[in-house]
């Protein structure tokens, strides 16, 4: 998925028909509710749905080269700003331990103090620095990615067990992992695939940094989602005083109906 295009002529098909319609409709937001949040898709450009099902012509791959181009097309990229992006980059160069952190403060279950201090700094950066819809944008990129990877792991080791093989064998190699979503998404963070100032040393570095950067989001993305939803419950950190203290109390509750 993502590496492999699929059918092109039907994700080129796909991605006329969405297009066209934000093109056309771009002040008309029924219109373009009513496109975009419909669950299947145009039968005109792929098919049926009855033909996906029956006949195996489901297009995962055709679907996801679209997602990708959509998000490749973004003003700002799937982050939406620059600055934003740089601050991940700071949080992920920056070290976290547990001696370091105040053991008085709420930490989220199942995760470390330093973990947890580190998805509490990603998540208040993202809320800071994004805006409603970019917000709303970044989380299911990431969900979808977390999910994804999660899904890809399960698979695989039921694999395992059923087939009795070991992790080095070949049969399981091209399967989706951390790595590879990180080539695929950190070059779409920022939107910007410029050359800066034609240095190719600082091109490769940004690239590294939005590979590394992705993969942080993707792997801590849980604990991120969890911390938002906690705030969105309780009340967001405003000014010195950080999170309410009936977050603490009730951080428990609301992690058990994530």
């Amino acid at each position: 998925m993502f590496f492999d295009s699929g059918d092109m002529k039907a994700a080129v098909r796909m991605y006329d028909h969405y297009a066209s319609q934000v093109l056309s409709a771009e002040r008309e937001k029924d219109k373009i509710d009513m496109t975009m949040r419909a669950s299947n898709l145009p039968s005109d450009s792929v098919g049926s749905d009855r033909d996906y099902l029956f006949n195996g012509r489901f297009h995962v791959h055709s679907v996801a080269c679209v997602f990708k181009q959509f998000l490749s097309g973004l003003p700002g990229g799937i982050l939406g700003s620059v600055e934003l992006f740089r601050v991940l980059v700071d949080i992920y160069e920056h070290r976290f331990y547990d001696s370091e952190v105040d053991t008085s403060e709420c930490r989220l279950a199942g995760f470390s103090s330093a973990a947890s201090t580190r998805i509490k700094v990603i998540a208040l950066a993202i809320l800071a620095l994004t805006s409603e819809m970019q917000l709303e944008l970044i989380c299911a990129v990431f969900g979808l990615s977390a999910l994804l990877l999660h899904e890809t792991e399960r698979n695989i080791e039921l694999q395992k067990q059923a087939q009795r093989i070991n992790s080095g064998s070949s049969c399981l190699s091209g399967f989706l992992d951390l790595d590879r979503l990180g080539r695929v998404f950190g070059p779409l963070l920022t939107g910007s695939s410029e050359s800066v100032n034609n240095d190719t040393f600082a091109d490769i570095e940004r690239e590294i940094q939005g590979e590394r950067v992705t993969m942080m989001l993707i792997e801590n993305w849980r604990g991120v989602s969890r911390q938002l939803k906690v705030w969105e419950v309780f009340g967001f950190p405003t000014g010195a005083g950080g999170v309410p203290a009936t977050v603490c109390e009730e951080n428990a509750l609301v992690e058990g109906d994530s």
